[in-house]
């Protein structure tokens, strides 16, 4: 299969680059993308959106060993060398961790399989019209308060129960 992929990205209106919260990674040899949304109202979102892309593509998990999937990323976020927040609100803030959206897609012998945590979509089109739209398919199914994963154990006890997954033909 040819396989071609281009990402676009922009950071929220009147933000500046650096402060860009989202990520994508993509294996094009796999046939494997992720795009995560990172909550900006949390410390550090883009880094940990970061792991979880970059991760997914290099071994994306399976839905029963998902917990031990994202354990090691929890640890590398909380060992890294995160800046030192000034403010006590700060800090508190980061001990709370980052949290993120994800929807990884794997393609293979002709059939794509999705997994997502939150509300980043996955959009299947043919002949310019929605054919299948993953997780959320209609606008009144989007909230202010998604379910996203947390760099953070306790942060994640709701999100074990509701990731997505759903595959179908190419």
């Amino acid at each position: 299969m040819l396989a071609s992929a281009t990402a676009w990205w922009a950071p929220k209106a009147g933000n500046a680059a650096h402060e860009y919260e989202d990520a994508f990674a993509l294996e094009a040899a796999a046939l494997r993308f992720a795009v995560a949304d990172g909550a900006s109202e949390t410390s550090f979102a883009r880094q940990w959106a970061e792991l979880l892309v970059d991760r997914f593509v290099h071994e994306p998990p399976a839905a029963a060993s998902l917990r031990e999937w994202v354990a090691p990323m929890q640890a590398t976020w909380a060992g890294a060398n995160q800046p030192k927040a000034v403010a006590w609100y700060a800090e508190e803030k980061a001990r709370e961790g980052a949290f993120s959206s994800l929807l990884g897609v794997a393609i293979d012998h002709g059939r794509w399989r999705a997994m997502a945590i939150g509300d980043s979509c996955l959009f299947l089109v043919r002949a310019g019209k929605i054919e299948r739209a993953f997780p959320l398919a209609r606008s009144e199914q989007f909230s202010n308060r998604p379910l996203l994963l947390s760099s953070v154990a306790r942060g994640n006890q709701k999100v074990w129960d509701d990731v997505r997954n759903d595959e179908g033909e190419l």
